[in-house]
């Protein structure tokens, strides 16, 4: 469903108030959300559903009674207290009003209660228990009246009055089964069993009891919120899609109401439904463009869900400056500096992770856990930064000297902090759930470890240990604990090491705690692909194209999607395209590619297309990519260099061989062997792939260019520096990796820019790692005598790796600038 387009239009401002609460025994899971004093009373019963609630109170006190029963059934706990107190004030000898005014300041499903304010409410009707029975003007008011004073009596546990309070609802219910009140402040008494953690039979019997008022009032709020309460997690969210479609649009007013229908969604993985609730609880709690933390936090992460990355960050800033404000003293904590400190740390760490942020200066962000009262939540404010590291770290080359092993010392630190932490926690006697997603998340940073000294099997061991430890945790509700689910890490590696299967079985294992989430179906996708179960993976494709149609234009993933659920859908359909593989010899060498070709008659001018270092072209992108220029009349060939994808086995691969010769990345004698292999071997393969495409039948040999990226892009220019007849060479981000440090192949560079007589033109994404290449390449190649043009792009995606894949991540941005020059220099003419 597409969110109406005056609810989009919804932003958060700043600063802002929080409007919903974390309680103190809940787990970062599960930050609560009680309603916030500070927002505006609806002022009328009308839009929070409707009920029958007969009591011997006057008419005016029994109208503002049955209103705070409203708001009770919602969640709106101050609002209830002010409405029975002002059916106190119309009629002060109502012993109902009294009651639930006290009833209020317990909290069932956040294990929240306030004793001392709901002794003082019943205190304010008469001072004994036996003073205010005598009040009560029914037998049927002396029985709730009971109750209520079950739950607050004498010094014992809460648990103990909690069991109490239900057993004295199980009798109100039995001794008039038609009574929906009595069934569902049962059924919210069997919730309010859980001290903390889900109690599986309470929770069954609370939904039994639900439904069974469902039946004779369908339109019951606290019915339909209870029942919603009772199934939000993943195995059982499906019972309740009614429930949460009915309770959305029976109580519009309710802001509590609209959000809890996300439960049910986010427990489906059903983003548009999720985001749209959000925003509608945010239209309801605050129409003075305020904004609250547990829903505004399911809210940015559906967006991010949806690749509505930007619009998720801007409802971050807000959550981030009510909590600077907050920490600062500017502005009062709604609910405390421990709920506006938690709420931030959830969030930035969501956003960071899940948009895959690792260079955004999000992911260095240090929080003060001074106030955090979970451990889990202090781990993951530790956890989000170490593992965005820990990501840094595994890259190929430095982002600035040192940066790799700054970052991996930062990730072993911050390891090291949680690591101390758990042990103290379980010496003191932690509670179990909170301590075993914090030991869950110790564990998948140790795997870090390993995946960054590139030893994936023990990074799997370990990754698996922590999803166990995570999956034996009692689930509550909402958003991932460990806010990066580990077996979908596991599957990550898992492909990258070419073992679809296995990633495919870790994949739907990790849907079972967290449903729908975008990186894993995109992981599916690629697994089922790699098995050969092309069918599966474009249905996989197709649900992803349809969740990120509103994505951000540079949503990295947005382009694979749409190829999935298009190109690959067609597949062998599209009759104006062709597609082969094609054998070429380099030297002794018998390499392999794939060809795409017009096939409209005739000879056509043609495109060697060249990957990067670490391995030859992903099918999606070389798909994408391929029929973009054979559409436009080219035959496009992607040659694999030696060692890598189709030509594994040939010769090796240049980072095996370097690895083999024991050299290091930033060092001297990298840097020259490296620069050595590439003016060599590698130009090699890339002039003999040339060759090949020239002696094709459907090829005119004199109208052939040469492209690529990155370490590609350095083959595009070396190509076109070594022969002067290629009519164009187009060079993605040239060396943006290695321009500030290897000196040899910098200098390389532009002495050869200087010789070449090719029409070349380079271009990068603003947020590449090093831009120098665009400004100094074209201007070496000009100095020549040649025919030089550079031309910077917008940034894309969140870091500088998302900017350096800029070719094959966003092509709708330079295509018709490259396509119009290649038409320029191939075909003699510009673009129509």
């Amino acid at each position: 469903m597409r969110t109406t387009s005056a609810l989009r239009s919804i932003r958060p401002i700043a600063p802002v108030f929080v409007m919903l609460c974390c309680a103190a025994s809940l787990t970062a899971q599960h930050a609560g959300h009680a309603g916030d004093p500070h927002t505006a009373d609806p002022g009328s019963a009308a839009g929070l559903g409707t009920i029958h609630f007969p009591t011997r109170a006057s008419p005016a006190a029994h109208a503002e009674f049955t209103r705070g029963v409203l708001l009770l059934h919602n969640f709106h706990y101050p609002h209830a207290v002010r409405a029975f107190q002002r059916a106190r004030e119309l009629d002060p000898r109502d012993a109902m009003s009294a009651a639930f005014e006290a009833l209020a300041h317990t909290h069932p499903v956040w294990n929240q209660q306030d004793t001392a304010a709901a002794r003082a409410a019943l205190r304010s009707l008469a001072p004994t228990p036996a003073a205010r029975a005598r009040m009560a003007r029914t037998p049927r008011e002396r029985a709730w009246l009971r109750a209520v004073e079950a739950l607050y009596a004498g010094d014992l546990p809460k648990a103990v009055r909690d069991t109490a309070f239900s057993r004295a609802m199980a009798r109100l219910h039995t001794g008039d089964p038609a009574d929906p009140e009595a069934a569902t402040f049962y059924a919210l008494s069997l919730l309010g069993l859980n001290q903390a953690e889900r109690e599986p039979r309470a929770y069954a019997m609370a939904e039994e009891i639900s439904r069974a008022v469902l039946r004779a009032h369908p339109h019951h709020p606290g019915a339909l919120h209870y029942l919603i309460h009772a199934v939000d997690d993943p195995a059982s969210a499906v019972r309740g899609i009614e429930a949460a479609r009915v309770y959305g649009e029976i109580a519009p007013a309710a802001g509590h109401a609209q959000h809890m229908t996300s439960h049910i969604f986010i427990a489906l993985g059903r983003w548009d439904d999720v985001v749209r609730a959000n925003l509608r609880a945010y239209a309801a709690y605050s129409p003075d463009g305020r904004v609250f933390g547990h829903g505004t936090q399911w809210l940015a992460y559906g967006l991010i869900q949806q690749g509505r990355v930007r619009e998720a960050h801007s409802w971050l800033d807000s959550m981030l400056t009510y909590q600077r404000d907050v920490a600062a003293g500017a502005t009062p904590a709604v609910r405390g500096r421990a709920d506006a400190d938690a709420h931030a740390v959830l969030m930035t760490a969501a956003h960071v992770i899940n948009a895959e942020a690792w260079d955004s200066p999000l992911a260095r962000m240090r929080f003060d856990t001074t106030h955090l009262r979970s451990i889990d939540t202090r781990a993951v404010a530790d956890f989000f930064v170490a593992y965005a590291a820990a990501q840094r770290a595994r890259r190929a080359v430095d982002v600035t000297p040192g940066s790799r092993e700054a970052d991996r010392l930062l990730a072993d630190s911050l390891l090291e902090r949680i690591a101390a932490r758990n042990v103290r926690a379980r010496a003191a006697g932690a509670r179990a759930g909170p301590l075993g997603e914090a030991e869950a998340m110790e564990k998948m940073l140790r795997a870090e470890r390993f995946a960054i000294a590139n030893q994936p099997d023990s990074a799997l061991a370990l990754l698996r240990a922590a999803a166990e430890q995570w999956e034996s945790v009692p689930f509550m509700y909402g958003l991932p604990g460990t806010v990066k689910p580990p077996r979908e890490r596991a599957a990550e590696i898992l492909l990258v090491t070419r073992r679809p299967a296995e990633a495919l079985a870790e994949l739907e294992r990790a849907e079972r705690m967290a449903p729908g989430r975008s990186l894993a179906r995109l992981y599916r996708a690629r697994a089922l692909l790699a098995l050969g179960r092309r069918d599966e993976a474009v249905r996989e494709y197709r649900e992803l194209a349809a969740t990120w149609r509103d994505a951000d234009v540079t949503y990295p993933d947005r382009e694979e999607a749409r190829w999935g659920s298009t190109t690959l859908a067609a597949g062998s359909s599209d009759a104006s395209v062709a597609v082969d593989t094609v054998a070429y010899a380099s030297g002794e060498l018998a390499l392999r590619g794939t060809l795409y070709r017009p096939t409209a008659a005739g000879r056509h001018p043609a495109l060697v297309v060249l990957h990067g270092s670490l391995g030859c072209w992903r099918q999606a992108e070389r798909d994408n990519v391929g029929r973009l220029f054979a559409a436009r009349g080219y035959v496009t060939f992607f040659p694999c260099r030696r060692g890598v994808g189709l030509s594994t086995g040939q010769g090796e691969a240049v980072t095996d061989q370097l690895q083999r010769e024991g050299l290091t990345a930033r060092d001297p004698a990298f840097a020259r062997r490296s620069t050595e292999l590439l003016t060599t071997t590698q130009l090699q393969d890339v002039r003999a792939a040339v060759a090949a495409i020239r002696a094709c039948p459907d090829v005119d040999p004199k109208r052939v260019a040469v492209t690529g990226v990155s370490y590609g892009g350095i083959l595009t220019m070396l190509a076109a520096e070594a022969d002067p007849t290629l009519r164009a060479a187009v060079a993605f981000a040239p060396a943006a990796m290695n321009w500030g440090w290897n000196a040899p192949l910098r200098e390389r560079l532009l002495a050869g820019a200087r010789r070449v007589r090719v029409p070349v033109l380079v271009v990068q994404a603003e947020n590449d790692w090093d831009l120098a290449p665009t400004r100094e390449l074209p201007a070496a190649v000009r100095a020549g005598g040649g025919e030089g043009d550079g031309k910077l792009y917008p940034a894309i995606g969140a870091n500088v790796g998302d900017g350096h894949g800029f070719m094959v991540l966003a092509p709708e941005l330079w295509r018709e600038d490259v396509l119009e020059f290649l038409d320029r220099q191939m075909k003699g003419r510009s673009r129509p």
